[in-house]
């Protein structure tokens, strides 16, 4: 009883000590948008953001103008609105989609030519339309937007859904053209509206690789092309030079699966689930809809590579959701912990070598953990909520050799906090909504030195924040 009493008393003792330090160094509200207090959406906004030479370019809203492209550098200065599409204050979007040869291009709206491709210098009034893509609004598919072979590759459909066609630009409206239409060039008919996106080159840098979705595939299935009407099918996504990627083969259920970019390197990595179940898709006489009974599958999920080895999640049906590492083949597959029997890994984050993620256990709730790789280099990092329910970390940011991250300690809320994979070195670095309120801080990006984030300090409604990377309590 004296043991478990001085350990309750050391942990009310590190957390007081922690919030002590955490005073020294407060973030920042960069700029008020919205003073009516009406959410401007800055934690979507900045997750969507665009980043490059130290501004962050993001759809942000105020009421005068409605939602609109704009820039910060983390300065009350550096943070302004860049346009006014659609003048007034039904606004005109300005969702970022990149960079390409010195332009930020990105998605809106000028109450005439309804959803277009446009582009700005990034000074204010410097924006242009890329052409007229569309009859009516272009939908263009969030994660289908790249650079390859020195020029612009991305998705577009109509409103309805019907039509999704590869297009390529190389900046000009007269060299903006559509490359191929994914059912009538590529074969590729029966899709789920919004979940078609490119996943890159190959490793070769001969071909793009699209993930798609369908009522035939509901687990996803990989296509690659050239770019031309022709392409040639063939499972995976690409991590690093190899591509590793879950899929469901109707046989062994969603597993994880390689693939050298051709359909003879396309291999299952590792069958972790062996539990069998009754496959939906069976019909008898066609073996293509696989067999009667087909495995459950592991699931894998939140890949994240470090160095030659990837981090990812998975159920082999045994230990529940843990975390596994591999090599891509089956004998460096392995599981790194069995932390709880499903402690639910997620938000994996890779900070300079070590992972860092959030885990469940029963008796402490969710709290941050840390890992190298293997069961002796896991376990938890700080117990900041002791007791069963946890600090419940979420929107993890690597931020040079820390991460930072949002966590309730029972004491102030849900406010950010940084950490070294040390629990002395785990330290909250603001409470912007005083007391037990929660600012709810993140999503976390960088700028220019500064970490930037939405957060609601109860007073001003959830705008822009900043904390300077080199004030964060060490």
């Amino acid at each position: 009883m004296r043991i478990q009493s001085w350990r309750a008393a050391w942990s009310f003792v590190f957390l007081a000590f922690a919030g002590t330090l955490a005073v020294e160094a407060q973030p920042h509200l960069v700029a008020d948008l919205n003073q009516e207090r009406v959410n401007t959406a800055l934690s979507s906004a900045l997750s969507g953001g665009v980043e490059h030479d130290g501004v962050v370019y993001f759809a942000g809203h105020d009421p005068q103008h409605g939602s609109e492209l704009w820039r910060t550098d983390g300065t009350s200065e550096g943070t302004y609105r860049l346009t006014d599409l659609c003048p007034g204050s039904s606004g005109g979007l300005g969702e970022p989609l990149g960079f390409f040869a010195g332009y930020l291009y990105f998605r809106g709206d000028d109450c005439e030519h309804g959803f277009e491709i446009w582009r700005t210098d990034g000074t204010v009034g410097g924006e242009e339309m890329l052409a007229e893509l569309c009859t009516g609004d272009c939908v263009i598919e969030p994660r289908s937007w790249l650079e390859w072979r020195g020029a612009l590759w991305f998705l577009l459909r109509d409103a309805a859904g019907t039509a999704q066609v590869l297009w390529t630009s190389d900046g000009t409206a007269e060299n903006t053209r559509p490359a191929a239409d994914l059912c009538a060039d590529l074969g590729i008919c029966d899709f789920v509206p919004d979940s078609i996106f490119l996943v890159g080159p190959n490793a070769t840098g001969e071909g793009l690789f699209l993930w798609v979705y369908s009522t035939d595939n509901p687990m996803g299935a990989l296509f690659r092309t050239d770019g031309t009407a022709s392409s040639s099918p063939g499972p995976g996504v690409v991590v690093g030079r190899i591509a590793l990627f879950p899929a469901n083969d109707l046989i062994h259920g969603r597993e994880l699966f390689a693939t050298d970019g051709t359909k003879e390197g396309t291999r299952l990595v590792a069958d972790l689930n062996r539990n069998l179940e009754p496959n939906p898709k069976f019909y008898p006489h066609h073996p293509e809809f696989g067999p009667e009974q087909a495995g459950v599958g592991s699931d894998p999920s939140d890949l994240v590579r470090a160095g030659s080895n990837v981090f990812f999640v998975a159920d082999d049906g045994r230990t529940g959701r843990e975390l596994w590492v591999t090599n891509g083949t089956r004998r460096g597959t392995g599981l790194v912990s069995d932390l709880s029997g499903g402690s639910q890994a997620r938000e994996l984050t890779l900070v300079r070598g070590k992972l860092f993620f959030a885990a469940f256990l029963r008796e402490t709730g969710a709290e941050l953990w840390t890992s190298k790789g293997t069961a002796e280099t896991t376990h938890r990092v700080a117990d900041l909520h002791p007791g069963p329910f946890g600090s419940q970390p979420q929107n993890l940011k690597a931020v040079g050799d820390r991460v930072v991250f949002a966590a309730e300690d029972g004491i102030s809320g849900l406010e950010p906090w940084t950490s070294d994979g040390t629990a002395e070195g785990t330290l909250r670095w603001g409470d912007i909504a005083p007391g037990s309120a929660s600012s709810n801080p993140g999503p976390f990006s960088l700028a220019n030195g500064q970490i930037l984030f939405g957060a609601d300090d109860g007073e001003h409604g959830r705008e822009l924040w900043a904390m300077p990377v080199a004030e964060l309590p060490q």
